[in-house]
């Protein structure tokens, strides 16, 4: 069946459903729907939320780049939201220009701030089939990419299975390029149940060795608000420029942070669990959380490498965290998310297996596909 004929029998099986690009105002103005959708949906409340998604195109959209805000509509009633913009992209060492549909939140250069995981559509749960075939089958029909860019995609998501057959329909050669999972802990149970599950040396770095950090000074967990935003960032991005001569917290990330947390206030994103793990007088290590509907997400970490080689401070903050966690009710939640850590995958120590993520693409150019599965055939493994 060519493409025509797919489109128009898919066409009478799609139930009422109106499908529309959003403009930039339409986008800035749909908080309030948006935000009724994802409560509704199975998608992560925090990296598909309106305020992580708009402002993370304010602060890192280019100008080269096309919104396409695809939102679906059963009446009156918005029942659908695929966020996604149009970029330039270049392969063959510039040789061959593109144009890559990508998901909103994330950037194939890896400029675009924060990862953001567990990418997904948002969708009514009742329209999640007749849904995602409406995105799709106006994908085909008016926009002009030559691949979608699926990364860090929700490979647990219910639309998954619907998102699979409809790039298969459309006939789309699909690469996958790297495939994770997040690492989680549930804090709804008792913190020394957790800590006995624990192998001995975790549980060591993680809480036992806490009776020589309180030799050296008392100890406190200051959050970011006390302890002040400007003076947080400015020293964890000091501890990732010693750790790994970097640092991801430039200006525009920070401003990203500051407006998705209501000036890190308990806004819609709370950062109220960021905070700083103080030594009599000294601040050694910091911790950006992110927080909402009970659900923590890890950012990133950072500690004073030489304030004692003997103590995973880090870690030791961590099991400090988790001990709070557990004692807060309105905490169920703790994710670790994907990454391994410098020296060794310190978060599978921790937590348990969470979510899996795929990045794949999804190849709809004929000069691309024939590129891509020469490549694949005799250069790829």
């Amino acid at each position: 069946m060519n493409s025509t004929a797919i489109a128009d029998s898919l066409a009478a099986t799609i139930p009422n459903l109106v499908t529309q690009l959003w403009t930039e105002e339409e986008f800035a103005n749909k908080q309030q729907d948006w935000s009724s959708l994802l409560e509704l949906s199975d998608s992560d409340p925090i990296f598909l939320s309106w305020e992580w998604m708009y402002y993370w195109w304010k602060n890192f959209s280019r100008s080269s780049d096309e919104l396409r805000v695809i939102a679906v509509y059963s009446g009156n009633e918005l029942v659908g939201i695929a966020p996604l913009y149009l970029s330039e992209r270049f392969y063959l060492h510039g040789l061959i220009k593109t144009r890559s549909l990508q998901l909103m939140g994330k950037r194939q250069s890896k400029s675009g701030g924060i990862r953001a995981e567990y990418m997904d559509f948002i969708i009514h749960p009742q329209f999640r089939e007749s849904g995602i075939r409406a995105i799709f089958d106006f994908i085909y029909k008016s926009t002009n990419c030559d691949e979608i860019v699926l990364e860090d995609f929700l490979l647990d998501s219910p639309n998954w299975r619907f998102i699979d057959n409809e790039l298969t329909m459309w006939n789309f050669y699909r690469r996958v390029d790297s495939e994770g999972c997040g690492y989680v802990i549930d804090c709804q149970g008792e913190f020394s149940d957790y800590l006995s599950a624990l192998g001995r040396n975790t549980r060591l770095r993680l809480y036992l060795r806490r009776k020589r950090l309180k030799s050296m000074g008392d100890i406190r967990l200051i959050d970011i608000q006390e302890f002040g935003p400007e003076k947080f960032f400015s020293m964890l991005k000091s501890c990732h420029e010693a750790r790994w001569g970097k640092s991801f917290l430039n200006d525009s990330v920070v401003d990203f942070i500051e407006k998705i947390s209501s000036n890190y206030t308990s806004g819609p994103i709370s950062m109220t669990h960021s905070s700083v793990l103080v030594v009599g007088d000294q601040p050694v290590s910091f911790m950006l959380n992110f927080e909402k509907d009970g659900k923590i997400h890890f950012i990133s970490g950072g500690y004073l490498e030489n304030f004692n080689k003997r103590l995973a401070l880090g870690t030791l903050h961590l099991g400090y965290m988790l001990e709070e966690c557990f004692k807060n009710a309105d905490v169920y939640y703790f994710d670790l998310l994907e990454g391994k850590g410098k020296n060794v995958n310190y978060k599978k120590k921790l937590a348990k297996t969470g979510p899996k993520m795929i990045t794949q693409r999804c190849i709809r150019s004929q000069l691309l596909k024939l590129i891509f599965k020469f490549y694949d055939k005799w250069l790829r493994y």
